[in-house]
């Protein structure tokens, strides 16, 4: 028997959902600030999964400038009548809806009509079909509305669940529901409470308007207040039941929830399904009810390690008394487990396939710009296109191949530009307890004013940087973020014999990063906490030894978003020189 251990994704994909389309499954998940965003993964097996797309490449002029853990959170996807769904909610513009096809289905007649998209990115990954990306649509506008679900129904009608953010709305814990047109795009009715999740006792008693009221004060305590802080919903259909799947107890330390009613409507009852335990698996909860190619049921959800992010967990579903229990069933609730039998035989047959395919996962820290860099090949331009960027043969993934990432040094906020504020900063997600990155940069074309260098950002952050500070002079600073009357600057320091005036200068820059907890990815968020420390090198043609940066650094998350290794060029001016990543690998 074939069998799969949790985590499945080490890597912060938060708040994931999945569908099921033509021979295979679709994830995605919130993106929040970056871009591109909505990225979609793609399995055969639930187990090993790459990214073949985004959905979406720009959030709109607002983002130009970093709005971070905005944007989008919490989508669902859906695949109805030969089309993908996704919506999302943005907690200060409204609900959003994003469709897209196969490229098999996109007819003739449409391509007569002009009506073949591209509005997201599709990373030409062999084997995987191409999906063109409809442009979003504003199904409802409006401060506050989350975590939107959509349902078709057997009748045809559309309904939408979503949750509510108290930091826009000043209320939560509740559940909403919207009837769509036929085709999904527009809110056809108003908004309702469908579930109030205030409940006091273990019989699930409401207090009458006690969402407006502010007479509930009860923490998150799934025995006495189970549903507090209820969102996320995922509604599904099984027999003659609707159920709303939805987590609870706050993202670090909650559960999952099991809502049914015959109507989907309601009213709703209301069962935990899924808990810590006495595993050691914190907050496992928000994610997918998906069924394999033998009807066995899997949950898909998250777990929150803190700096690493929100990581992947698979677990078995089974039925009691019409409600599911997720993970091992311990007395009607379920707990999770690290280790399983395998939904179905690996991918391909592939017995040492990796969980987690990195090689498509980069996004920019803002509404990226394709005036930020370009993708090269000795030194001769191929294309500005975040495809051609992913693309398998980019030595900036760290695979073998010619093609390099050329950053072009900008600057969008005038004087003295910091990092937390710069949209063209490249980063990538950590996806393992502990590794080296290695990133070389050819520094040559660097213009007086420009710095380049790369970062390790969370919700502070530490960098390591080149600055030209004349002609042909270059100096390595270390720096640290730091938060003043709310903004946030940057503390820097001068290394020791770093000054360089040698035309064809690289800069080397290692970043080491260890776990405090072990080797096991199977832990708490309390036993996991990255520690890194940064070494460089300037030189010519040989490589001289690594000045390590005696400073260590340990990162933390930026509310809902994990820290990220990111590597930037940024310019005095509106715009200086570039700098080209000779050399990127990661291990």
């Amino acid at each position: 028997m074939n069998t799969y251990k949790n985590p499945i994704i080490f890597a912060d994909y938060s708040d994931p959902d999945v569908t099921r389309a033509g021979d295979g499954y679709y994830l995605t998940a919130s993106s929040f600030n970056y871009t591109p965003g909505l990225p979609v993964l793609f399995s055969r097996d639930l187990i090993n999964w790459k990214i073949v797309s985004y959905a979406v490449s720009s959030l709109g002029d607002e983002f130009k400038t970093p709005r971070h853990s905005e944007g989008i959170w919490a989508p669902s996807i859906r695949y109805h009548d030969d089309m993908f769904y996704i919506y999302y909610g943005m907690p200060d513009e409204g609900l959003f809806v994003v469709r897209g096809r196969f490229e098999k289905n996109i007819s003739d007649d449409d391509s007569k009509k002009g009506l073949i998209h591209n509005f997201g990115i599709d990373l030409k990954v062999p084997g995987a079909e191409k999906i063109y990306w409809d442009k979003p649509v504003c199904v409802l506008k409006g401060k506050g509305y989350i975590d939107p679900c959509p349902f078709f129904d057997d009748d045809g009608r559309v309904y939408l669940i979503h949750g509510y953010a108290k930091s826009r709305i000043g209320f939560n814990s509740v559940l909403g529901v919207i009837e769509l047109d036929s085709k999904g795009l527009t809110a056809a009715s108003e908004d309702r409470f469908l579930f109030k999740g205030f409940c006091v006792n273990e019989t699930m008693k409401e207090i009458e308007d006690a969402v407006f009221k502010n007479m509930v004060t009860a923490t998150p305590d799934e025995k006495k207040a189970p549903c507090v802080t209820i969102e996320g919903p995922k509604v599904y259909k099984r027999g003659t039941f609707y159920y709303i799947l939805s987590p609870a107890g706050g993202v670090r330390r909650g559960w999952q929830l099991a809502l049914r009613s015959e109507n989907i409507q309601g009213p709703y009852e209301c069962r935990v399904v899924m808990h810590q335990g006495s595993s050691i698996i914190n907050g496992p909860h928000q994610g997918a009810l998906i069924s394999d190619d033998e009807n066995a049921d899997f949950f898909l959800h998250f777990q929150d390690l803190g700096a690493y992010g929100r990581i992947c967990h698979l677990q078995p579903v089974t039925w009691q008394d019409g409600w599911p229990v997720i993970g091992e069933n311990k007395d009607g609730i379920g707990e999770p487990v690290e280790e399983s039998a395998s939904p179905i035989t690996a991918y391909d047959g592939d017995e040492n396939a990796t969980a987690y395919d990195t090689s498509g996962d980069i996004q920019w820290l803002g509404n990226y710009d394709t005036e930020y860099f370009e993708v090269i090949d000795d030194k001769n331009v191929i294309s500005k296109d975040m495809a051609d960027l992913l693309h398998e043969k980019s030595s900036y993934l760290g695979n073998s191949g010619t093609r390099k990432l050329k950053l072009q040094a900008l600057n969008n906020q005038g004087k003295s530009p910091v990092i937390w504020k710069s949209p063209n900063v490249i980063t990538r997600k950590l996806d393992r307890r502990s590794f080296t990155v290695d990133v070389t940069l050819d520094i040559s074309q660097m213009q007086t004013g420009d710095r380049s260098g790369a970062v390790f950002i969370g919700g502070e952050y530490f960098y390591l940087e080149c600055r030209k500070t004349d002609i042909n002079e270059w100096e390595v600073f270390s720096g640290k973020s730091f938060s003043e009357d709310g903004a946030v600057q940057e503390t820097s320091v001068r290394m020791k014999g770093a000054l360089h005036s040698d035309n064809e200068a690289r800069l080397k820059i290692r970043i080491v990063t260890k776990d405090k907890g072990g080797d096991s990815e199977f832990v708490n968020v309390d036993e996991c906490r990255p520690e890194s420390t940064f070494s460089y090198a300037i030189y010519d043609n040989e490589e001289p030894d690594m000045e390590v940066i005696e400073e260590s650094f340990d990162p933390v998350d930026h509310t809902w978003v994990g820290a990220k290794i990111g590597m930037y060029a940024i310019s005095e001016y509106s715009r200086g020189g570039y700098v080209v990543v000779d050399d990127y690998q990661w291990k």
